[in-house]
Formats: structure tokens, C-alpha cells, sequence
């Protein structure tokens, strides 16, 4: 709970809240809703036009509708810059991994 200070008026208080409020609701609501109305939604909130994923021209398009069909596991483990490196030394061979390199 947030306590109103002295350099803290009560309306930005307010205004803090309901922006808290408003976060916690959206997110409750997208992990009820289907991904592609989530999808849909962001898309077009950022683009200003429905997104099109029956026939995807732009980059874009394609790269929402990789997001949403194209679901195998073996991006999964592409995707971890640790995992990664066993599939490569699986499919070509360990010479061909870089080092880590740790800071």
C-alpha cells in the first residue's frame, strides 16, 4: 500500500493507483483471453491497422504469425543461448561452437 508523503500530493497518489489497478486487471485479462486476440490487439495498438493473419504480407505480419502457429520445441531450445550450443555440437559438430566468454 502507498503512503502519501508531503512531496507526494493525493491526486498523483491516485493516479498511481489506478495505473497499478489498470496493469493488474490487463494482465489478468490476458492470460484468460486467446493469444491471438492478445495478438491482435498489440498489434494494432501499435501499427494503428488490423493485423492480417490469414494472408500476412509484411514483415510483421509474418513475424506475429510465427509467434502464434509456429510452436515446435525445438524453438524452444534455440532460443537459450545455452541450450543452443548443445544443438549445434549435436548437428555439426563441437569444433564449430564459439567459446563462452563469461564477464
Amino acid at each position: 500500500m502507498l503512503i502519501p508523503t508531503k512531496r507526494m500530493g493525493r491526486s498523483n497518489l491516485v493516479v498511481r493507483l489506478v495505473k497499478g489497478l489498470k496493469w493488474r486487471i490487463g494482465r489478468f485479462l490476458s492470460d484468460r483471453v486467446p493469444d491471438r486476440v492478445v495478438f491482435a490487439r498489440s498489434f494494432e495498438r501499435t501499427f494503428g491497422r488490423p493485423l492480417n493473419l490469414k494472408n500476412p504480407r509484411t514483415f510483421n505480419e509474418k513475424l506475429f504469425w510465427l509467434m502464434l502457429y509456429y510452436r515446435t520445441p525445438v524453438v524452444t531450445h534455440l532460443a537459450d543461448k545455452y541450450e543452443v550450443r548443445s544443438y549445434v555440437a549435436e548437428r555439426v559438430g563441437s569444433r564449430r561452437t564459439f567459446q563462452r566468454h563469461s564477464f
